[in-house]
């Protein structure tokens, strides 16, 4: 039996010839599934160097059920591995708290991989999503800045909350 995020259960009684029962119990149980609630915070400032300097992610995008289309974001600055276009940051385990979630990602893509003149991060826009059946949150880093959410074009049914962040 495989059982993939939901709890599977089959229970078997059985009554002896003394009159006893016996239950059986097969299956599998799964950690019950996380549901993302939608954040209302629109701006995260991350401060990026001991002087106090600060970098601004904006919400451009939320929605569900779509990523950004890869070939997009790919010019401008080029990330670490020159290819231009985006770079996959880090995931995240599951949990509810998606302000956080975006706080994380938004704190790596600016100070935990670079940047490319000192107060600009080497990420312009960011595509953070959770993944319903892997339980798992993503954090996709574009090289440049992005506003048109018009980006947000490649349909996929696993994808549960989807935010867009650009600075």
């Amino acid at each position: 039996m495989i059982c993939v995020s939901t709890t599977t259960t089959t229970t078997t009684t059985t009554t002896l010839a003394d009159a006893r029962t016996v239950s059986t119990v097969t299956g599998c149980s799964t950690a019950p599934l996380i549901t993302p609630t939608a954040c209302a915070t629109t701006q995260f400032s991350v401060s990026i160097d001991s002087a106090g300097d600060s970098f601004n992610y904006n919400v451009y995008f939320s929605g569900t059920g779509v990523t950004e289309d890869p070939t997009t974001g790919t010019t401008g600055n080029i990330p670490e591995n020159g290819s231009g276009g985006p770079i996959y940051i880090q995931s995240l385990p599951a949990t509810a708290d998606t302000c956080g979630v975006l706080t994380n990602c938004s704190t790596a893509a600016a100070t935990g991989y670079g940047s490319n003149s000192g107060t600009d991060p080497l990420y312009g826009s960011l595509d953070v999503h959770f993944d319903n059946v892997a339980q798992i949150w993503y954090c996709v880093g574009y090289p440049s800045q992005q506003t048109n959410v018009g980006v947000f074009s490649v349909k996929n049914a696993n994808v549960g909350l989807v935010y867009g962040l650009s600075n």
